[in-house]
């Protein structure tokens, strides 16, 4: 039999166990109700307050199942996501483009990227000498409506915090 047929054997019609994993994962996630709702807003907003957010603690405060309850709040109204991890990219321009090309399946990202997309950076301090670039060169390049998530330990850099056009769009 093909693996589809097995697969469709084994496994009865219904719920699924990653269904039953999301909700067990939710019922535990707690403390982060504000950024939820401010991001929840962004994503139904006609313009946003912010097209950047800063996501900033120590290690094992939630920031990656922060970024996970944001993905799931945008799957729950269409927008597309793409989450990368900044330890799984070295960090230069060209590998830094090559995960986005992978997670988006366009050769050239920055032209392919839906309109109102959410690019989700986690562990953004392992990309701290791509910072630079990706304020200056690629994120400007980005549609419009994309929304772009940073999780960091560290907190922005001063030409993140001084900048008028970063702090008007940013929200840290």
């Amino acid at each position: 039999q093909p693996p589809e047929a097995r697969r469709s054997a084994i496994t009865p019609a219904g719920p699924r166990f990653g269904a039953r994993l999301t909700t067990a994962g939710q019922a535990c996630f707690a403390g982060r109700a504000e950024q939820l709702a401010l991001f929840s807003k962004a994503l139904s907003d006609e313009e946003p307050a912010f097209a950047v957010l800063y996501v900033c603690g120590r290690s094992g405060a939630g920031k990656s199942a922060l970024l996970t309850a944001f993905a799931q709040q945008s799957a729950a109204v269409d927008r597309p996501t793409f989450r990368l991890d900044g330890r799984a990219i070295q960090p230069n321009p060209h590998d830094f483009l090559s995960a986005l090309c992978d997670r988006t399946g366009a050769h050239q990202p920055l032209h392919a990227l839906p309109t109102r997309s959410v690019i989700m950076i986690d562990s953004y301090e392992q990309l701290a000498p791509l910072d630079s670039w990706l304020r200056n060169y690629l994120l400007p390049q980005l549609p419009y409506w994309t929304l772009v998530v940073l999780a960091t330990r560290d907190q922005p850099s001063l030409d993140w915090r001084l900048d008028p056009g970063w702090q008007a769009i940013t929200h840290f």
